[in-house]
């Protein structure tokens, strides 16, 4: 991949429509953008291949806002990110599909109200690959704060309206997984003695 973006950043730079002094920049920033959409391009090709694109679409809706803001587990290398995130979002459609469609409303109320209250108890992590200043910390708290407010509240209602609605159920699923990567990450920081950065 390295040597692909260096051709391309070359011919752009024989093009004129960089320069040479950007050349590293340009790279960099293709290269987050490839590491960033592989696995979403994946994970939509595999939901294609299977039917079910728009569960993975609400689970991903469910999932995303949280991740951005509270943190949560991360690994060291991009192709264990990869094989994790397939992994991950793999073992929340089978998890989804294992679910009697009479436990959806039991399931949403009680995981939205754990949700809630582990995000507000222990949020967010700061990660090692996240360093933000203390004002946009805890910005991010209260941000998290409103936005697992939002996403429960959603689920809940949509759950009481529609009961039985295997969509929402994918909806509250990407909440859980967020908040399960937290906690993840949270045990592992306390199992390893290190201190963790939760901001109030």
């Amino acid at each position: 991949m390295k040597r692909f973006l260096e051709h391309h950043a070359n011919k752009l730079i024989r093009q004129g429509i960089i320069g040479e002094a950007e050349r590293k920049l340009y790279i960099y920033g293709l290269e987050v953008i490839v590491i960033t959409m592989l696995p979403l391009i994946t994970i939509y090709f595999v939901a294609l291949f299977v039917n079910c694109l728009s569960e993975i679409t609400m689970v991903l809706l469910g999932f995303v806002p949280m991740r951005l803001y509270l943190g949560g587990y991360h690994c060291s290398t991009r192709i264990k990110c990869y094989i994790a995130t397939l992994t991950f979002f793999g073992l929340l459609l089978l998890l989804l599909y294992k679910i009697p469609a009479k436990w959806y409303f039991f399931i949403t109320v009680s995981g939205a109200i754990a949700s809630f209250f582990i995000v507000s108890k222990l949020q967010p992590i700061v990660h090692i690959n996240k360093k933000l200043q203390v004002e946009r910390i805890s910005n991010c708290g209260r941000l998290v704060k409103r936005i697992c407010f939002i996403e429960c509240l959603i689920s809940v209602i949509g759950t009481v309206i529609c009961r039985g609605n295997i969509i929402l159920m994918a909806f509250s699923l990407g909440i859980w997984g967020s908040v399960g990567l937290f906690i993840l990450e949270h045990c592992l920081k306390r199992w390893n003695h290190e201190d963790v950065a939760f901001i109030k």
